[in-house]
């Protein structure tokens, strides 16, 4: 009879149960107010005695649930207070009631959210198969489906010894009921979520679960949920992960994908939301997939125009101006920048109109020892100078010579930054005024550094050599090289792959070859093979401009 009459209720209740059949507590509280207590939980008088000589457990439970099934009463917080196992077994006993399944849902996902023991009970008590029978049979009801899903998502995250949560749903058909959970409540924002959140959990790295869900449909659902709550953020984000990770190695997904209008889709999602750093960040890293090593999926990309007339290109440019800060964004909008323009002349055109140079080195400025950062720049730079000469003066100009061969330094250890920044330096050594001034920034030394470290690695060795071979059309350097030791080391690698078939190994011997001649030629211009110069290799690239260095 206290004015929170649910709390006073249950607390009587509590106090009855501890005590069972106290013989002197039964007449202190009264007939009235035990018929008021039990009544509260859905008990009528006649049922008292039997009901005395329960467990609180037992009691407490099986009146909820009795309650909900009879008269679809929300009781949510005194369900909770049953917990975990009594919850499961009260919809095991009511499997055909809505309200006890939707109801028990929500329950169990406030009880196991972040405590790993009602997780642990919850599977011990049969709760998943419970959760995908009640999805199964209730698939219609949105509470169902949304926090079904939660929970399916709360169990792929366990993991013990003997124990694998993403295994264990997967083997029960999880796939399965988020397919029918997502179809049935297209416009449930807070089930898709909940449904995108499983799927990036079960098929994080895992092709056999990716080929599964494949299979299952999960492809268009998910690019459905993207395109449907386009404007809701955490939804969006959460969809856009979820493509990424279903589209990261599986061609079939990523065409899906592509051939559903999605590039276009994740583009828009980037300009409704600019500011949202989880949104962009999570679009550019699916569109990275989404366009690298596909020329028709990147024409896709460069291809898409929006209202304002403007394009892609404007959308990275305008999101590293945003989030300039933050390495993940700028180092996947890097990479796009550079996926464009290796594989489309117009895109290379325009980020050269719109200054991308200078917004490339200021990256590379902002982040020196980002590693992807550095290495995105380089790839990205390398194109743009590799067949537009005012381009180059413009890299070197603005201290990009500089930079590019700080991270050649900074980074030996790392093959991938190498390799970028070599093929960086393979385009602005093509240039005379720009190979001196390479000469004076020590070159010579870091190349070799970079040769000695990576003596195996036969794509820095042909880089590097490329790079000598351009530094030798100039007379006066060439006695510097061979004082630095570039005969020997050169001689050295070599000898290293003599007889060897590997890719890219006899591109490598001819380049060397090249050096080792022209190191040793007399200084008479006209004796240069010019077949094998660098500016032969810039006349190449201006006749076909696609035919960019890799």
């Amino acid at each position: 009879k206290s004015e929170n009459q649910d709390g006073g209720q249950l607390a009587v209740c509590k106090l009855l149960m501890a005590e069972e059949r106290n013989p002197l507590l039964v007449p202190a509280l009264g007939e009235d107010n035990l018929s008021l207590t039990f009544s509260a939980l859905g008990y009528h008088e006649d049922r008292l005695a039997e009901t005395a000589t329960e467990t609180r457990g037992q009691v407490h439970t099986r009146s909820i649930f009795d309650k909900l099934a009879d008269d679809d009463e929300d009781r949510l917080g005194a369900m909770v207070k049953c917990g975990v196992a009594s919850i499961l077994e009260g919809m095991v006993a009511h499997r055909q009631s809505v309200n006890v399944q939707a109801l028990g849902c929500e329950s169990l996902v406030l009880l196991t959210s972040s405590n790993e023991e009602n997780r642990d009970i919850l599977l011990a008590h049969d709760g998943l198969a419970i959760i995908i029978d009640t999805v199964r049979n209730h698939a219609t009801n949105v509470s169902v489906a949304k926090y079904s899903c939660w929970l399916l998502y709360f169990i792929a995250c366990v993991w013990r010894p003997n124990f694998d949560g993403r295994v264990a749903v997967v083997n029960a058909g999880g796939i399965d009921v988020l397919a029918l959970a997502m179809s049935k409540h297209v416009y449930s924002a807070e089930t898709q979520e909940h449904a995108c959140w499983t799927i990036d959990k079960l098929a994080r790295n895992n092709m056999a679960v990716k080929n599964l869900m494949a299979k299952k449909g999960l492809v268009p659902l998910v690019l459905t949920a993207l395109r449907t709550h386009a404007a809701l953020e955490y939804p969006s984000e959460w969809s856009l992960k979820a493509l990424a990770v279903l589209a990261a190695g599986h061609e079939h997904a990523k065409n899906e994908i592509a051939g559903s209008d999605g590039i276009p889709i994740i583009f828009a999602v980037i300009n409704a939301h600019p500011n949202r750093a989880g949104v962009v960040e999570h679009a550019l890293t699916c569109l990275c997939i989404l366009v690298s090593n596909s020329p028709p999926r990147c024409a896709a990309t460069v291809g898409v125009r929006f209202q304002n007339g403007q394009g892609p290109s404007d959308t990275v440019f305008a999101v590293l101006q945003r989030h300039g800060s933050s390495i993940d964004i700028v180092e996947h909008a890097l990479y796009l920048l550079y996926l464009m323009a290796y594989n489309s002349l117009t895109s290379r055109a325009e980020i050269r109109q719109r200054d991308g140079v200078p917004v490339i080195l200021s990256a590379m400025r902002a982040f020196p020892d980002a590693l992807d950062v550095q290495q995105n720049s380089c790839l990205a730079l390398h194109v743009l100078m590799s067949d537009d000469r005012a381009t180059k003066a413009g890299v070197a100009a603005l201290g990009g010579s500089d930079l590019i061969l700080q991270a050649l330094q900074t980074h030996l250890m790392h093959e991938s930054v190498q390799h970028a920044c070599l093929l960086s330096i393979v385009s602005l050594s093509v240039a005379p005024t720009i190979r001196e001034a390479l000469i004076r920034l020590g070159i010579t030394d870091a190349l070799l550094n970079t040769m000695r470290q990576h003596n195996a690695h036969v794509l820095i060795l042909l880089y590097a050599c490329w790079t000598f071979e351009n530094l030798c059309l100039d007379d006066e350097v060439r006695p510097g090289l061979l004082a630095a030791g570039v005969n020997s080391m050169v001689t050295e690698c070599l000898v290293r792959f003599q007889g060897s078939t590997a890719p890219n190994t006899d591109d490598f011997r001819a380049r060397a070859e090249t050096v080792l001649r022209l190191l040793h030629a007399p200084p008479a211009p006209s004796r240069l093979p010019r077949m094998l110069t660098a500016e032969s290799l810039e006349q190449c690239l201006g006749m076909a401009s696609r035919c960019v260095l890799m």
